[in-house]
């Protein structure tokens, strides 16, 4: 049960290459925008040294897990915190953990490339197609399976443009506080990071092409 999310992130430590994979239980939506900004961010402010995808590294396999997943269960400053699972553990003994495909999986995934030059490539991906269909007057585009979203797109899945207007026309200031500071994350996200393509996915990931 829950909101079953997964994150998958290419970095490079003092060794060589690792994608690191993470399983959320309960994520989803705007925590999830809060969770991957938190891994750019760090990424962002540190020193070449430390960043998660330098060849310059000086951390290891076991410092950028670590890392990783710290970063992707807490978010200190609205005390959310949830127990993640390191899925890069479980393929010890079961290898398909670091399938996306593989995954249960009802609420997304995003992915990371931090070992591409310049900005890191991001990109979330929705478990199901879904076709585009009319809401209250408001046209809800569809999407396939493993189609590329930014976080604005993703976000979109969840709450839409009514509800963010409604919040203001009430009011709502609880609303209007969570609505600006998950537009805040996603303009940060925008400026800071370059859309993964399906391609660049499919080159990591060569069996998603075929699903």
């Amino acid at each position: 049960m829950g909101q079953r999310f997964q994150m998958f992130v290419k970095t490079q430590n003092r060794d060589g290459e690792e994608t690191i994979a993470i399983h959320h239980q309960w994520l989803y939506g705007a925590t999830a925008v809060q969770q991957l900004r938190n891994i750019l961010e760090f990424n962002f402010k540190a020193s070449v040294n430390y960043k998660l995808g330098s060849k310059e590294s000086y951390l290891s396999s076991n410092e950028v897990n670590s890392i990783v997943l710290n970063l992707a269960s807490t978010n200190a400053k609205e005390g959310y915190y949830h127990n993640v699972i390191s899925l890069n553990a479980e393929a010890k003994e079961y290898p398909d953990s670091l399938n996306p495909d593989y995954q249960d999986n009802n609420d997304g995934q995003f992915f990371i490339d931090f070992t591409v030059k310049g900005k890191p490539k991001v990109g979330f991906t929705y478990p199901f197609s879904r076709d585009t269909y009319e809401d209250d007057g408001e046209v809800i585009q569809g999407f396939d399976k493993w189609q590329i979203m930014g976080a604005r797109e993703y976000f979109a899945l969840y709450y839409s443009q009514k509800e963010i207007d409604k919040a203001t026309e009430n009011n709502n200031k609880d609303d209007i506080a969570f609505f600006n500071k998950a537009l805040r994350n996603i303009k940060w996200i925008e400026n800071h990071t370059k859309l993964l393509t399906q391609k660049e996915l499919f080159d990591l990931y060569p069996n998603l092409e075929e699903n």
